[in-house]
């Protein structure tokens, strides 16, 4: 058995998995992910932004003559604010999902959004972490956009574990559960 089969029988086949949805588990699952991924869409415009234009650009308009329209510098401003207003509000809309109840195939699909962006965190991190410990250049890190990167593995970091937790709260783990007869010790006695 190779290691890939072991960590999937370790991992993923407890979950148990399922695909399959109605048009209300659809609808139910667009409405719940709605502002978390508007806060993930406003995360990478404002990446993307940042790399067509420089920041200064963007957040100081008029600063420079040939900067970028006042088009990209609402734009702008309008992705920044999202992120950090929205961001707090998403992960409790997700908290706030995740208290009712959810079939097993809604949650595989929130596990499944939770763990990609658990895992663009984590390589978000790693890369960063790398890049900040193997060069000093100071120019070299702001050229690359290292503060953009650690930004957005804050966001995909936070809200992985809304989703984590809708998905922890729709897959059951664990053995199924016991009578009360065959949950008591031996010798002890009965309630």
């Amino acid at each position: 058995m190779t290691s890939l089969q072991e960590i999937h029988d370790s991992y993923v086949r407890p979950l148990n998995l399922r695909w399959k949805i109605d048009d209300a588990s659809r609808r139910r699952l667009i409405l719940t992910s709605a502002l978390p991924a508007f806060v993930v869409a406003a995360q990478l415009t404002e990446v993307a932004l940042i790399y067509a234009f420089s920041q200064s650009e963007l957040y100081y308009p008029g600063a420079v003559e040939d900067g970028p329209g006042e088009f990209w510098e609402r734009l702008y401003r309008v992705a920044t604010t999202s992120v950090q207003a929205l961001l707090p509000a998403a992960i409790a809309v997700l908290f706030l999902a995740g208290i009712i109840r959810w079939t097993r195939a809604e949650g595989s699909w929130m596990f499944i959004a939770g763990a990609a962006l658990a895992f663009s965190a984590v390589l978000l991190g790693i890369v960063t972490t790398l890049v900040l410990t193997v060069t000093e250049n100071v120019d070299l890190v702001s050229d690359l956009g290292v503060d953009q990167w650690l930004e957005m593995a804050r966001t995909f970091g936070f809200l992985s574990i809304g989703f984590l937790f809708v998905a922890y709260r729709a897959l059951p783990l664990g053995r199924p559960k016991q009578s009360s007869a065959e949950a008591l010790p031996s010798g002890s006695p009965e309630p």
